[in-house]
C-alpha cells in the first residue's frame, strides 16, 4: 500500500479519500451524521493507508450560508467564522472518533496549515505529510474557513484534495458520494456513468446540489484538474464497501472512473 521505507525515502500514498458531504450527512437536517454508514465506510477502509478529507456537510454549510461565507468571496464577520469553524471541529471530531473506533489512528491537518494567506502550499507541509502518513498514522483534512488577504474564505474538502494529490501523488483519488458514481440521470441510480475521460465532466453535473463552496459541479472541475496532474479519481458510494475499498487499492469497482491524462 505504500512504497519501501526508509530513511530520505517517501512512501507512495495509496489514495485520497474525500468523504462528501452528502454522505456524511443529511443535508436537509442541520448538524445531522449518519454515523452508522461513516462507521461501516471506515470499517471498509481500517486496513489501508490513505489521506483523508472530509466536507462540511449539514454542519459547515448551513452556518456559513446563514452568515454570508462561501468560496468566492471574502468576509470578515467574526461571528460567522467563528460560528462555521466551531461547527467544523465538532463535525471533525465525530469523523475522527469513527475512524479510532475502526482501528485507524486518525491525526487532524487542518486547512491553515496546508496553504497560506494567499491560499499558496506552505514550505515544508509535504515532508510533514510524509512524517505522519509514514508513521502509519491517517492525515485528516476538512474544508475550513482559512485567513486570506483581505479577510476570511472558505475553502473546500474539494480544493484540498486537489492540493494534496498535488503534494502527495496518490495512485487514485477517491470522491465518496451518496450516489453510486457520475450519473446521467441525477435521478436514476442506474444512469451510472463507468468510464469518462477528463474533457467530458463539464457535461455531467447538471441538477446537482448547489453549496457554499460550489456544489457537484465544481467537484467535477477539481476531478478535471486532478486528471490533469496524472491521477486516476473514483467516484463511489460511501453506503458500498466493496466498491470504496476495491475503488482505494485500484482495481476495478462499481462506480465512475475518471482516467488520467499522463
Amino acid at each position: 500500500m505504500f512504497g519501501a521505507r526508509g530513511r530520505g525515502q517517501n512512501m507512495v500514498v495509496l489514495a485520497v479519500v474525500k468523504f462528501g458531504g452528502s454522505f456524511i450527512s443529511e443535508k436537509s437536517r442541520k448538524f445531522s451524521v449518519r454515523k452508522r454508514a461513516v462507521q461501516a465506510a471506515f470499517q471498509a477502509l481500517s486496513n489501508t493507508r490513505f489521506v483523508l478529507v472530509h466536507g462540511g456537510g449539514s454542519f459547515g454549510h448551513p452556518v456559513a450560508s446563514e452568515y454570508g461565507l462561501s468560496g468566492m468571496n471574502t468576509s470578515t464577520s467574526r461571528k460567522g467564522v467563528w460560528e462555521t469553524r466551531s461547527a467544523m471541529q465538532r463535525l471533525n471530531d465525530i469523523i475522527c472518533q469513527a475512524m479510532a473506533k475502526s482501528g485507524l489512528k486518525p491525526y487532524v491537518v487542518p486547512g491553515v496549515a496546508i496553504l497560506d494567506t494567499e491560499l499558496r502550499v506552505r514550505p515544508g507541509i509535504k515532508d510533514t505529510l510524509d512524517i505522519i502518513s509514514n508513521s502509519g498514522l491517517t492525515p485528516v483534512s476538512y474544508g475550513d474557513v482559512l485567513p486570506v488577504v483581505g479577510g476570511f474564505r472558505i475553502v473546500s474538502g474539494d480544493y484540498l484534495s486537489l492540493t494534496l494529490c498535488s503534494l502527495m501523488q496518490p495512485r487514485r483519488m477517491v470522491f465518496v458520494l451518496d450516489k453510486p458514481g457520475i450519473l446521467k440521470d441525477p435521478q436514476d441510480d442506474e444512469s451510472l456513468v463507468r468510464r469518462v475521460e477528463p474533457d467530458e465532466l463539464e457535461s455531467f453535473g447538471h441538477g446537482g446540489s448547489h453549496d457554499v463552496t460550489g456544489g457537484f459541479k465544481y467537484k467535477l472541475k477539481i476531478a478535471k484538474e486532478i486528471a490533469g496532474l496524472g491521477v486516476e479519481t473514483a467516484f463511489v458510494s460511501g453506503f458500498n464497501g466493496d466498491a470504496l475499498i476495491k475503488s482505494v487499492l485500484g482495481g476495478p469497482f462499481k462506480g465512475t472512473l475518471v482516467v488520467s491524462k499522463k
